[in-house]
């Protein structure tokens, strides 16, 4: 019964992906203005705004035409791709400053082991 149980469990382990939107995360509801008021600074209209785990973003198109879904959906997927390669370097920021401090850490502590084992010179003794 248990055995079963593990076999039921363990494929579904490796099929928890993240929410499209961070749960501690709120969409300001004037979102929409905002882009539009960007897209407008931009002169353009607003297409879509687009919401990937923490973040907004807008969908501008120029003024003479109204977007097409394949134009919103390519800018939506633009935008994800921007998201992902900003969430590998700071990942990979992150990661390099760990090592840093890792490398900083094995540093000292040689420096430690060499200090330690260096032999000291016994002090003067005073002559009589």
């Amino acid at each position: 019964m248990v055995r079963c149980f593990w076999l039921l469990l363990v494929p579904l382990i490796g099929c928890v992906t993240k929410p499209p939107v961070s749960a501690l995360m709120t969409v300001p509801p004037d979102t929409a203005n905002v882009c539009a008021t960007h897209c407008g600074s931009l002169g353009m209209d607003l297409g879509a705004v687009v919401i990937v785990r923490d973040s907004a973003g807008c969908v501008c198109h120029p003024r003479s035409a109204a977007p097409t879904a394949a134009e919103t959906s390519s800018a939506a997927v633009a935008g994800v791709l921007i998201l992902d390669d900003e969430e590998e370097d700071q990942q990979r920021r992150s990661r390099e400053q760990q090592q840093r401090r890792q490398r900083q850490r094995d540093q000292q502590q040689q420096r430690r082991s060499a200090d330690q084992s260096t032999p000291r010179d016994p002090p003067d003794r005073p002559r009589d």
